[in-house]
């Protein structure tokens, strides 16, 4: 997320806001293109044949077959330069808008305070599976009202905006859309905005007089609603920061920058916000799930995210995260006699690191915690967990089933579990050295299996995103898929042995580094000593294996 800035507040001795100009002609100039869509889209195509960052434009009907778009609405043609790319990516393609369009406006020197969309959902319609016929149409109809006089208080326009949110994906876009077209009259509300001002949205979602409203109010302020979201956003990008430098002076106050599940695709989990959703409601409800799957499938990773967007936002003060292995015990975890380091032969009573970190949580009550075990049937549950087994359980997480501990000072008060601690667990189905869990740890916890997303949509379009190369992205896809259906397919293997897509997730917002010798190396240095493992008794199988991956 490398154009999000944490969130500050900032005061400033001169104007800036040098987007607003140009995105204000664009939006009265798109107005007359409605019927003049396919241009639009060729326009972008080209834009994406030249060499562009542009979001793609493929379509799919309910069959899985893809197209190109044959429709697209105005805030999704905005959309395609304010998304998570970089300055001079966004500045380049603006560049080419102002001259297919002809616009008088100077390219601007900021993109300070303008809210952007996640790449992986940056249409503002879903896709013709899922679409109405007048989707794109009610898209176009609230843009259209939006430039008139006075729309906050046309029923026209208000009718149209809740018109606007029934088209599925648009949601709080919307608002976002119309602060890039008017940001003198229209306040965003996306995630970021909303923490900074501290607005709830109604029980049943956004609608129009609730939006009026709350525009109504802020607009009394003395900000301007650029001033707030820049508030919210910061200064949006490198370049712009140095050019800020020599033009303002300002002063800022940090703080915690808020995490929601939208934020986890385009950090690179590659599962759907339903299936996240669901995942998030069965760790609330439980309080104690397991993430289980193959290597390289990123379990730790959308463990550390998933904690993230429970918590709300970014606080490593909140999240504490350990490993277990076969010497790991009761008092490294709960509490044991330590030796003196000072005096030999003297030991004393010490809290291990979940007696910290429950203590911890049950002295904010207000806040969750959350704690990762990574490799959690890698240590014998029964010992390390010892009494607090009981503990776990959802509806044990109070006083009343407060326990002693083994290890006790006199008068000490009896031991639980917090309701506002939840636990993490991550195991890998693929180690042969491990024993089955514990059935009691399996009654306590929610099961989570995550497999290998080489197929999956999102995966292809971020790595494309951060600009991999097409072949490159296509070759360990096709390569990497038909190694796993090998596996799945092997009697004494199967889909608990397939490798994951990590491996071929590289550091960085850029990626178009990774060339056909990085690939070698992670084929031959991570994927075949993986392989030889698994066929440790018909090495032929794994030589082959190597030999179509290399080819």
């Amino acid at each position: 997320m490398k154009n999000q800035k944490p969130k500050s507040k900032v005061s400033y001795t001169t104007n800036q806001f040098t987007w607003i100009p140009i995105y204000q002609e664009l939006a009265k100039e798109l107005v007359n293109w409605q019927k003049r869509q396919n241009e639009l889209i060729s326009f972008l195509e080209q834009l994406r044949a030249d060499g562009h960052v542009i979001t793609p434009l493929n379509d799919k009907d309910e069959n899985g077959f893809r197209f190109l778009l044959k429709e697209i609405d105005p805030f999704t043609f905005f959309g395609v330069f304010n998304r998570r790319i970089g300055y001079d990516q966004r500045l380049s393609i603006l560049s080419r808008i102002k001259q297919h369009f002809k616009l008088k406006s100077d390219l601007p020197e900021d993109f300070n305070g303008v809210p952007v969309l996640n790449n992986l959902t940056s249409w503002f319609f879903p896709y013709l599976e899922s679409r109405d016929r007048k989707d794109i149409s009610k898209l176009w109809r609230v843009f259209q009202l939006a430039l008139e006089k006075s729309p906050l208080k046309s029923r026209d326009f208000l009718q149209a905006f809740d018109d606007a949110l029934k088209v599925k994906q648009t949601n709080l876009n919307l608002t976002m859309g119309l602060f890039w077209i008017d940001p003198s009259i229209f306040l965003n509300l996306d995630q970021t905005n909303r923490a900074h001002l501290k607005i709830k949205l109604p029980v049943n979602g956004l609608n129009a007089k609730f939006y009026a409203e709350t525009v109504k109010q802020f607009d009394t302020s003395k900000k301007s609603f650029p001033q707030i979201s820049l508030e919210a956003w910061g200064v949006e990008n490198e370049r712009s920061r140095m050019i800020s430098e020599s033009k303002r002076s300002y002063q800022v106050q940090s703080v915690k920058q808020p995490y929601r599940i939208e934020n986890m695709a385009e950090d690179g989990v590659f599962l759907a916000e339903d299936k996240l959703k669901e995942i998030l409601e069965r760790l609330q409800a439980k309080k104690a799930l397991i993430l289980q799957g193959p290597p390289g499938v990123g379990k730790t990773f959308i463990a550390q995210k998933l904690g993230q967007a429970l918590i709300g936002e970014i606080d490593r003060q909140r999240l504490e995260m350990v490993q277990f292995h076969q010497s790991y015990s009761y008092d490294d975890f709960v509490r044991g006699y330590r030796p003196l380091p000072d005096k030999a032969g003297s030991f004393r009573l010490q809290n291990g690191v979940f007696y910290n970190f429950c203590q911890r949580a049950a002295n904010d009550p207000n806040h969750e915690y959350v704690f990762i075990i990574d490799e959690i049937n890698r240590g014998n549950l029964s010992q390390i967990f010892g009494e607090l087994l009981m503990l776990i359980e959802t509806d044990k997480r109070s006083p009343e089933y407060a326990v002693q501990l083994i290890y006790h000072a006199p008068n000490e008060a009896r031991f639980f579990i917090p309701s506002n601690l939840y636990l993490i667990g991550l195991m890998n189905v693929a180690d042969r050295s491990l024993a089955m869990v514990d059935y009691a740890l399996r009654r306590r916890f929610a099961f989570v299996a995550l497999k290998p997303q080489y197929k999956n949509d999102l995966y292809r379009q971020w790595l494309l995103d951060r600009s991999m190369n097409a072949d490159m992205v296509n070759l360990i896809i096709e390569r990497m898929s038909a190694l796993n259906q090998e596996i799945k397919e092997d009697p004494l293997l199967g889909e608990n042995y397939q490798i994951g897509h990590s491996f071929f997730c590289p550091n960085g917002d850029d990626f178009s580094g990774p060339n056909n010798h990085w690939y070698q190396q992670i084929i031959q240095t991570e994927i075949v000593p993986l392989l030889r493992e698994y066929w440790f008794d018909n090495q032929t199988k794994a030589e082959d294996a190597e030999r179509r991956l290399l080819a």
